[in-house]
């Protein structure tokens, strides 16, 4: 390769000499014509030739350094192929003689496995897949297009408006900053329905359960697009839990004329079926009721006992029983629905004699259950009516010790006195009497005094004075125990929880403006925090993605800043307005509880005298009773030892009274007079 080397130093040499002696022959030919003479270091040949000398003694000329040539290098390489397998299904084959020879050589051989994955033979063959013959494509038909050009729809304003709105409203949960949006937007005509019906959707994030009912009525009524109609009517019914039964009266028309399948809504079918129970249209109220029950859901107890008192008020006392069997072994003690199912159910039990399991049953009612101490008295009764006396006696001896002394009860005093009168116990029995005439006679002189001066159509705000001090033992000369028997009818508890519900409304919507001026502060206080943050990562010269990051958040709370502040300015009107509608609504509400309370009052009135009087007849029974019965035991008769268990509790759970000690809560319903039944023995 060295040798190559100076071949091409040879060759570069003589290519200089050449151009040199060119150029010395021009020079002399030059000189020669006496333009040009020889310059220094040229000498002149024979051949008239100037030149410079080659021979150089003490300079090397310069190598070219050109690197070593690439080499080639060839392999062996060799086909081997496998040996041909027969089969059954494989024919000999003739091998070729002339074959062109494969000569390579220096070549690597690359072996191929006798046993390839890549052969192909008969199983394999058996194992592929058949292929099916595809269908014949027919040649398209191709039409002409129609296509129309349509005018771009430009995103004005209050478009922007509503797409902020809803993204405050659906993912940051911003409710009252989308509905200050909503609220803007509402004044122009062609957003308006749109805007209300958003309007709505936030109040009820809000909680503002009337607002959301009266704004999607709104739209429901008198939005121009019917889809958008169509979607507030269904939104009503899917959020039945928000609305009361009184709502029902403009919702149901709308539900029934939409196209829509409320059926399977549970929340408004039991919503339904008590509307249309207590305007005793049994027809609609069964429709409601059978796709109820037939939903396994948590509607489903309720729809059980809305089902029983359907069944009830048919005149079909069998399936009513029934129904209220199943709700009391499906629901849990716990629940609301269970004590009311249970003091319901025993009055059906006590309907048909059945003692036994009407005493049962009323002890399944609870005791923080307003139907608690008439479940107890009616208990009683059953006692009575089986002649378990002593049971009917110890039980309501239990109900007149100090632990109720605040409780409204009249009746229990004649039940037991009827107890000890069953029993031939007339001392007990007048005694009874005359404790009963002492605490209501005094009552009822009370209540035709408050007739006279308050009226009882102004028992709404007696009860309301009560209510804010609940510690006053007597109101407008009215015992709590009275007042409180008045208030704990279900068909008022649940008016005034719709009021409750106004008030509460009224309150919050007040601390909307609050809570948006809040908001404002926060977001204030969160934008000065984050762009001391971003200085801080400036000078830390952070990525620019966690830069940019900071900055985006900064101007989403300079627009959150913004918005707070117009949401508080475009809301004000709104509130002022829909407090307004409230306190109209819930001075209705008062009128009717007032109503209801006035007709209420006069009942217990009406009663109270009704069982005063009741208490004089019974008197003259004990007093000819105790008389017949001095006669007999001087004439030498014998007392009665015959001993009727049949409404016994548990002997655990049973409790000997003997008029003085303690009550246990808990115990109460188990008790039993130690009183003896001491009537002659052929006296039933």
């Amino acid at each position: 390769m060295k040798k190559n080397h100076n071949l091409y130093h040879l060759v570069f040499a003589t290519t200089l000499s050449t151009l040199a002696t060119s150029a010395s022959y021009a020079q002399t030919s030059f000189e020669k014509s006496g333009n040009l003479k020889l310059g220094p270091g040229l000498t002149m040949k024979s051949s008239q030739v100037p030149a410079y000398p080659l021979s150089q003694k003490n300079k090397q000329l310069p190598k070219l350094e050109l690197g070593t040539e690439s080499s080639i290098k060839t392999l062996n390489f060799k086909i081997e192929l496998p040996a041909l397998q027969k089969t059954e299904n494989t024919k000999s084959l003739t091998p070729i003689k002339k074959v062109l020879p494969l000569k390579f050589s220096d070549v690597k051989s690359i072996s191929v496995p006798a046993k390839s994955s890549l052969r192909i033979n008969a199983d394999n063959l058996k194992q592929m897949p058949s292929i099916p013959v595809l269908d014949i494509v027919t040649s398209p038909n191709i039409q002409a297009s129609d296509f129309k050009a349509e005018s771009i729809y430009d995103f004005d304003e209050n478009d922007v408006k509503l797409m902020t709105g809803l993204k405050f409203l659906e993912r940051y949960k911003e409710h009252a900053l989308a509905m200050g949006l909503f609220a803007e937007v509402m004044k122009v005509q062609k957003k308006s329905d749109l805007a209300k019906f958003l309007y709505g959707i936030s109040a009820m994030g809000l909680d503002l359960n009337s607002e959301f009912r009266n704004y999607l009525l709104m739209t429901a009524k008198k939005a121009s697009d019917k889809s958008l109609s169509q979607l507030a009517i269904k939104t009503l019914a899917e959020n039945a839990q928000r609305l009361e039964v009184s709502d029902l009266k403009e919702i149901d028309p709308l539900v029934q004329e939409a196209d829509l399948d409320p059926t399977a809504i549970p929340e408004y079918q039991v919503l339904r079926a008590k509307y249309y129970l207590d305007l005793g249209n049994l027809t609609e109220a069964n429709d409601s009721i059978l796709y109820i029950k037939k939903q396994n859901t948590k509607s489903y107890n309720e729809g059980l006992m809305l089902s029983g008192l359907l069944n009830y008020r048919k005149g079909d006392l069998e399936n009513a029983i029934l129904d209220l069997e199943t709700l009391i072994k499906n629901s849990k003690p716990e629940d609301a629905v269970y004590s009311l199912g249970a003091v319901t159910l025993a009055r059906m039990y006590f309907q048909k004699a059945k003692w036994l399991d009407s005493y049962q049953t009323f002890l399944k009612v609870q005791k923080n259950s307003p139907f608690w101490l008439h479940a107890m008295v009616e208990q009683a009764w059953a006692q009575i009516l089986s002649k378990d006396y002593e049971g009917a006696a110890g039980n309501m001896f239990s109900l007149h010790t100090d632990f109720f002394k605040n409780a409204y009860a009249p009746d229990s005093y004649i039940v037991r006195a009827v107890s000890y009168l069953n029993l031939c116990q007339f001392g007990d029995a007048m005694n009874v009497i005359g404790q009963m005439g002492g605490k209501y006679s005094f009552l009822k002189e009370k209540l035709e005094l408050y007739k006279k001066e308050k009226k009882s159509e102004n028992i709404y705000e007696t009860i309301k004075l009560w209510g804010q001090n609940p510690q006053l033992k007597e109101v407008d000369h009215l015992p709590r125990s009275f007042i409180i028997e008045i208030a704990s009818h279900p068909n008022f508890t649940s008016l005034q929880n719709q009021i409750n519900h106004y008030e509460d409304e009224i309150q919050q919507f007040n601390n909307v403006s609050l809570k948006l001026l809040q908001m404002e502060k926060d977001f204030a206080t969160q934008k000065t925090e984050l762009t001391k943050t971003l200085e801080k990562e400036k000078k830390q010269k952070s990525p620019e993605t966690v830069l940019s990051k900071i900055e985006e958040n900064i101007q989403l709370l300079i627009t959150k800043i913004d918005l707070s502040k117009r949401a508080r300015t475009s809301i004000t009107p709104y509130r002022k307005s829909s407090i307004e509608r409230i306190v109209l609504e819930k001075s209705q509400l008062k009128k009717t509880a007032s109503v209801l309370l006035s007709k209420r009052f006069n009942e217990i009135a009406s009663s109270l005298t009704d069982i005063l009087e009741e208490a004089e007849v019974l008197q003259y029974e004990i007093y000819s009773g105790a008389g017949d019965h001095l006669r007999y035991q001087v004439a030498g008769g014998e007392v009665n030892k015959e001993e009727r268990a049949e409404l016994k509790p548990d002997a655990k759970k049973s409790f000997k009274w003997k008029f003085k000690g303690e009550i246990w809560e808990d115990e109460i319903g188990h008790y039993r007079s130690s009183l003896k039944n001491v009537c002659p023995a052929e006296e039933k």
